[in-house]
């Protein structure tokens, strides 16, 4: 049996793949700081969006709304 999820914005499946040194890591989404949605390698955009969430939006903008939420870009 395959471990790994379905993302609720784009529907495909990401597997994840081991061994893992801990035996209990695996590939997970993470929430869309700005729909709040799953966001997986496959419907990422940047800063942790979707590409519609960025649309309308400066990156400054975008990494202001990600950092808000958790996410550290204003140190890279």
């Amino acid at each position: 049996m395959k471990k790994g999820y379905l993302c609720e914005s784009c529907g495909k499946f990401s597997e994840s793949v081991g061994p893992y040194i801990d035996g209990v890591t695996e590939i997970k989404p993470w929430k869309c700081p700005v729909c709040k949605k799953d966001a997986c390698q496959h419907c990422y955009y940047k800063y942790a969006t979707h590409f519609e969430c960025c649309q309308g939006k400066t990156d400054e903008e975008i990494i202001e709304i990600a950092d808000s939420n958790g996410f550290n870009f204003k140190d890279r």
